[in-house]
Parts: C-alpha cells; sequence; structure tokens
C-alpha cells in the first residue's frame, strides 16, 4: 500500500510562523534593494566611464539575483505576489520541460491531455512548481534507471477526497486541471511525506526541503490542492490540483523629510514609510521633470492631499505601520473619488487581485522596481490625468 499522510498540526503551525518571519524579512530586504537598485541605475544613466560602468551593471545583476531569491522565499511562504490570468496549462508545463531538460540528462515521459485547458494563475510559479516537482523527482531516481512521467490532465474533486489530500487549503470541491510528476524511484515513508513540506527537513536530496516548501506555498496562493503518493523503494507520484480558468478576472499590472510645498503644476504624491525610497523616488521623478510631494505615512498623505488640488497621482506604498495602504486609500477616494493610485509594496500581497479589482487602481509596482517601469508608470497616469 502507498503511504499518503495529511502534514501534522505541529508543521503547518511552523510553516505559518515562518510564513509570518518570511514575509516581514522580504518587506525590509525588498524596500533596501529597491534603494540600491534605483541609484545604480540613476548612475549608469549619468553616463560613468567604461569600468565604473561595468561595476554597476555587477550591482544591478546582484540586486536581481536577490530579488529572485526574496520571490522564492515569498513562494515558500504562501505570501508571493501572485499575478493570475487565465493561462494554456500545456504551454505553462511545456516551459518547465524546456527549463528542466537544458540542465538535466532525463528525458521524462510526457503525457498532455488538450482538455486540461485553461488555468487560473501566475505563470511564473506555476513554472517553478513544476519545474521543482521534476527537479525532486530526478533526484529520487538518484542516477538510476527508472521513468520519469510528467502528464496533465482534469479530474473533478469532491470534498471527501479533498479532505485525503496531502494539502487542500482553501481548495473547494468541484472541476480541477492538474499536473501529475511520478517517479518510480526510491520512495518515502509515511514519516517523509509528513514533513516534506517543512523547509528545515530534508533527506539526502536536496530538494525535498526548499523546493518542495515553495510547491507548498506556489500551490497555497493558487488556492489549489495537493496529492501524494509514495511507496518506498518503488516511488511517487505527486498531483497537483489548480483551479481551472472560469471568467477572466480584473488583474492589477505588475507591471530627504517630507514636503509639504505647494507645487504650482500636477504633482505626484509618494507615501512611505523608507525615507530611503522616499528620497531615491522624489529624486527619480523629479530627473524626468515631475513635482513631488512626499509623505510618511497615511495620515500625512491626508493631509498633503487635502491641501494640494494639484497632485494628480499618488504612488502608495500598501505596508505601512499604522494606518496602511488600503485604508489610506480609501480615505483618499473619500477626498476626491477620481484619485489615480498606482501601488507598490515589498511584501508578496499574493491577494491584491481579489482585494484591490474593484478600487481602480492604475497598477502595482513590487519592490525593488526598476526606476524605467516607475517612471514609465508615472508618466501614463499623468497623461491620462
Amino acid at each position: 500500500m502507498s503511504d499518503t499522510a495529511n502534514p501534522d498540526p505541529v508543521l503547518l503551525q511552523t510553516v505559518e510562523s515562518l510564513r509570518t518571519v518570511a514575509t516581514g524579512v522580504a518587506h525590509d530586504v525588498n524596500n533596501l534593494l529597491t534603494v540600491i537598485l534605483g541609484y545604480a541605475q540613476m548612475a549608469l544613466a549619468s553616463e560613468p566611464g567604461p569600468q565604473v560602468r561595468d561595476h554597476l551593471d555587477e550591482i544591478v545583476r546582484a540586486t536581481r539575483r536577490a530579488t529572485d531569491l526574496c520571490r522564492q522565499l515569498l513562494v515558500c511562504s504562501g505570501q508571493s505576489s501572485t499575478a493570475t490570468r487565465a493561462l494554456d496549462l500545456a504551454e505553462v508545463v511545456q516551459a518547465a520541460l524546456d527549463e528542466f531538460c537544458a540542465t538535466c540528462a532525463i528525458r521524462p515521459v510526457v503525457r498532455i491531455d488538450p482538455q486540461a485547458g485553461l488555468v487560473q494563475g501566475d505563470a511564473d510559479q506555476l513554472r517553478q512548481i513544476i519545474l521543482n516537482l521534476l527537479r525532486n523527482a530526478a533526484e529520487a531516481l538518484a542516477g538510476q534507471e527508472g521513468e520519469l512521467l510528467l502528464a496533465t490532465g482534469t479530474t473533478t474533486c469532491t470534498r471527501e477526497r479533498l479532505e485525503e489530500a496531502v494539502f487542500r487549503g482553501n481548495a473547494r470541491e468541484g472541476p480541477y486541471a492538474y499536473v501529475e510528476v511520478r517517479d518510480s524511484g526510491c520512495g518515502m515513508s509515511r514519516e517523509t511525506v509528513q514533513r516534506m513540506f517543512d523547509p528545515f527537513f530534508s533527506t539526502k536530496f536536496v530538494g525535498r526541503g526548499l523546493g518542495l516548501s515553495a510547491v507548498f506555498g506556489g500551490v497555497r496562493s493558487h488556492g489549489g490542492a495537493i496529492e501524494v503518493s509514495s511507496e518506498v523503494g518503488r516511488g511517487t507520484t505527486f498531483r497537483v490540483l489548480l483551479p481551472t480558468a472560469g471568467p477572466e478576472r480584473i488583474r492589477l499590472a505588475a507591471h530627504p523629510a517630507t514636503s509639504t510645498d505647494a507645487p504650482e503644476q500636477p504633482a505626484v504624491l509618494v507615501v512611505d514609510d523608507e525615507l530611503s525610497v522616499r528620497t531615491l523616488v522624489r529624486r527619480a521623478l523629479e530627473n524626468e521633470g515631475f513635482c513631488v510631494l512626499a509623505a510618511c505615512n497615511g495620515p500625512e498623505a491626508i493631509e498633503l492631499f487635502r491641501r494640494h488640488r494639484q497632485i494628480a497621482c499618488v504612488l502608495l506604498d500598501l505596508s505601512m505601520p499604522g494606518m496602511d495602504g488600503e485604508e489610506t486609500l480609501s480615505r483618499l477616494r473619500q477626498v476626491r473619488g477620481d484619485v489615480r493610485v498606482l501601488l507598490c509594496s515589498g511584501y508578496g500581497e499574493r491577494d491584491l487581485t481579489r482585494r484591490f479589482s474593484n478600487k481602480d487602481v492604475l497598477g502595482w509596482l513590487p519592490k525593488p522596481f526598476n526606476l524605467a517601469d516607475l517612471i514609465r508608470h508615472v508618466r501614463q497616469a499623468m497623461e491620462t490625468a
């Protein structure tokens, strides 16, 4: 009989605690990366000499690698940003397969069901989930001959079936598309199945640590479920259940001290609790000819917004102490309902689509953002003001 088990309550509590820590750390680190990346890009724009340009390019590359690490940390915690849209599951699977085959000699047997159709999700996260499962299966084979199967299909889940899943999160009964990865490797004991999503637990296979934690977090953020069956010496089957795509949801494009001087032309209000971020954004926008006001918290932003009718666009950080960005947005709308708002945050904000789909925001800038993206978003907002 294959071993299947639900994660024990202690593991779920540990994962929840790590989720809180990871989210807070990622917020602070992403704020720092925003400043590092921003000033490096400003320095590059000043046409430095060849040697200095090379050094700055290395800073930018290292910052982007650090950003990817933060993103993976947030995926593990289930708090990563999820810019969901209707996706062709076959295309996502093919992208993951191509990346896997580029670095691994094993060639999976592939069975794609064309009826699997569309799923609602984030393409990068789903690709990473599949890639982690493939790598995990390859490690289970340990270089020995065996079979690795990658398949897709559709299924219907009852409440009873979901209750038997290794992880079900907020998944509800109904139709699902699935991705299945099966290996004929060493298999896992019941104890290992119970603990495989614990980021601090690993066997001799590297992929059974953080890689499966990322699978757990990614599936969680998509409202999916995970089924696992395994038998020691016979192999393991992972089946990731993903909600099928319904009507297209409204999506968000992911796409010094504060100043109170009133500008004489349309202005941008920058709201962020981090002084270094406010200073960077202000300098970058002023270098492009924008007039900028800045506030360090929600109440100050509201006061400035009341006093200065010239404010045409607000760049609003979501993750502020006290009055957070969501409450600040609501208060700003009470002052002037047509205010144009761009959201930004160092958190993953996995439920941005649900939270803000009906609040008429112009877009979302995840920290750390490129200055070119910042300027493009602000310019578009000001042109429509």
